[in-house]
């Protein structure tokens, strides 16, 4: 059987998903690898996405211990949002709206 996506030798990767976000100004989150992952040696992690910011991409960096076939459309990473004290202090950085460039 042909499986199509990736053979990952140790080493850190940098992901981009299809799932971008717009949070509002009393949400922030952040990226986490699923479990089922993390038993095979890999994490996935990301920065915190502070509240106001928006991006039509997400990104994330996956640290792989052992090697590993990640497929294609594979469930890797879920998102976090916490609810934080709504502010009128945004992001509005040098990132908002912009893509993850590799």
């Amino acid at each position: 059987k042909h499986i199509h996506g990736w053979f990952l030798e140790k080493g850190a990767y940098s992901l981009t998903f299809n799932q971008g976000c717009k949070l509002p100004n009393y949400i922030a989150a952040k990226i986490e690898g699923r479990s089922s992952l993390n038993r095979l040696g890999c994490r996935v992690q990301s920065g915190i996405y502070d509240p106001g910011f928006e991006t039509e991409q997400m990104g994330a960096t996956l640290y792989v211990e052992v090697p590993i076939l990640i497929e294609y459309r594979a469930r890797v990473a879920q998102i976090i949002m916490e609810q934080c004290v709504p502010t009128d202090n945004i992001y509005n950085g040098q990132y908002q709206k912009e893509k993850d460039i590799k």
